[in-house]
């Protein structure tokens, strides 16, 4: 499982409770799967389902004439699998948070989820309230993951087969200038991101707002050409040292 922990107390959530329910596209080519997320969704304060699609192309064509806040992406998908179509979906909506959804905990998928910009990986036997918790997680940009995950995923991706690993892929160039200009308090930010923190728990460290937080991270994510707090952790775990 990608996603750890439950952010929905941070006031990054109450932030977006604020600005509406979180909108969330389900992409799965089960119908009665798809029936089946949209009642938990419905039953859940603060979250709606805007729509659905049984296909990357399909939820492409829905992109295209409306917008979510996040996606529920199966991975085991006709034509296109979900990791495959990840990077295209994204393209289709630049602000758009992914959250993996599998029968299987691979290990690649988990690696090429991530690579494409994935915020969460959570199976589909996890309990409706860890979904929940990480589609709200996901809205706000809290896509976390634990310090132990981090330092498997790392290795995973250090020695991975040449066919994961491609040069535009911003996971694998770590230290490629992105730490020339970081600030004293975003090498701290960084250091307590890799451990697993969320937005909270660092800001709670560091004496700063959740929003501060957020916002730093956000710029080292522009700057790093990372998609997410997600990718932004596995590319800086080697750089920032102890």
């Amino acid at each position: 499982m990608l996603y750890s922990g439950s952010p929905t107390g941070d006031r990054e959530s109450e932030r977006h409770a604020e600005s509406g329910p979180v909108s969330v596209l389900t992409v799965d080519d089960h119908p009665i799967f798809r029936q089946g997320i949209q009642r938990m969704l419905e039953a859940e304060p603060g979250v709606e389902s805007a729509g659905e699609a049984g296909s990357v192309k399909e939820a492409l064509r829905w992109l295209s004439m409306h917008r979510a806040d996040v996606v529920l992406l199966d991975h085991n998908l006709p034509e296109m699998n979900g990791v495959d179509g990840l990077r295209l979906l994204l393209d289709a909506q630049q602000d758009l948070q992914i959250v993996v959804l599998t029968v299987s905990d691979d290990d690649d998928v988990l690696i090429r989820a991530i690579q494409a910009g994935a915020c969460a990986y959570i199976l589909k036997d996890a309990p409706p309230d860890r979904l929940v918790d990480a589609i709200k997680a996901a809205a706000t940009g809290e896509c976390r993951i634990s310090e132990k995950l981090i330092s498997t995923l790392f290795g995973r991706l250090n020695h991975t087969d040449s066919d994961l690993s491609r040069e535009d892929e911003p996971l694998q160039s770590p230290c490629s200038g992105v730490l020339d200009s970081v600030t004293a308090r975003e090498r701290q930010i960084l250091k307590l991101l890799v451990k697993g923190l969320s937005n909270k728990e660092i800001g709670r460290e560091l004496n700063l707002s959740p929003n501060t937080v957020r916002n730093q991270l956000q710029r080292l994510q522009e700057r790093s050409g990372t998609h997410n707090r997600v990718q932004l952790a596995i590319m800086m775990r080697e750089c920032i040292g102890d």
